[in-house]
């Protein structure tokens, strides 16, 4: 009787574990940001990798060479957008159009960076413009970010995480899908990591995301810890029928031992 019980008490603690968890089950492919260990990463247009994670955790080959560097702290995200593949600092060549302006954003280099929580709600930064020279953006609450060169386009990022409604520890989603090209649009979200105004070429990822379907975006775990998990509703639900029938099953033993 003992070993029949000790089975069902394991059962029942591993079906609760495999409810206790502040993530979906998709965690277990997402990308991690790396912790903030000391001083944070500058966002001063000054190209030093020394201050970032030895590993990007996205690399993007094509069309624009990229790579992409997350860390965090228990309260910003740092980002890194290394454009390898983007070798032009100064856009005067483009052919077709003049360079990088306000009324010209066509031929200014670009940056998207989109961000979705788990309660489906979607924050957007991005930042247009040339080394030294932003021309616009649109920007979550106190996010600092700048545009640099040195051989090669980069961008560096600082994001408040209450601004883009994430915690340490809490997995987001993340994309940059090719939004709004055209001056016709007025500038509003134009742009993909990155958009290379010389020649026009931009990047998207993940490759075929589409923007309305979740699914198809990465998902990256903030580095950190949420604290003490909970049980998610249907953990509990689970929980309590397996607890009640064991303790049902041990009275009947008790009865069947008594008798």
């Amino acid at each position: 009787m003992k070993q029949t019980w000790y089975v069902l008490v394991l059962a029942v603690s591993m079906l609760a574990v495999l409810f206790f968890s502040p993530f979906s089950s998709y965690a277990l492919f997402a990308l991690n940001c790396s912790p903030v260990n000391g001083t944070p990463p500058g966002i001063d247009g000054v190209y030093n990798l020394g201050e970032w994670s030895a590993n990007p955790q996205i690399t993007i080959n094509t069309p624009i060479q990229t790579k992409f560097y997350c860390m965090n702290d228990s309260t910003n995200l740092y980002i890194l957008v290394d454009a390898l593949g983007d070798t032009t600092d100064d856009n005067d060549n483009q052919p077709t159009h003049d360079a990088c302006s306000s009324s010209n954003i066509q031929a200014c280099d670009e940056c998207l960076l989109v961000f979705r929580d788990a309660a489906d709600v979607t924050t957007q930064a991005e930042v247009w413009g040339m080394t030294g020279n932003i021309i616009g953006s649109h920007l979550p609450p106190d996010t600092e970010v700048s545009i640099g060169f040195s051989g090669h386009r980069f961008y560096e990022w600082k994001i408040p995480l209450n601004s883009i409604n994430a915690v340490a520890g809490q997995l987001i989603y993340f994309s940059s899908p090719k939004l709004c090209k055209g001056v016709s649009n007025g500038g509003s979200f134009c742009a993909s990591m990155p958009y290379d105004g010389y020649n026009g070429s931009d990047n998207e990822w993940p490759v075929g995301v589409l923007y309305s379907d979740t699914s198809t975006w990465t998902p990256i775990v903030l580095n950190g810890s949420l604290g003490i998990p909970t049980l998610t509703e249907w953990g509990m639900i689970i929980f309590i029928v397996l607890a009640g029938l064991g303790a049902v099953y041990y009275l009947r033993r008790q009865k069947t031992v008594k008798s």
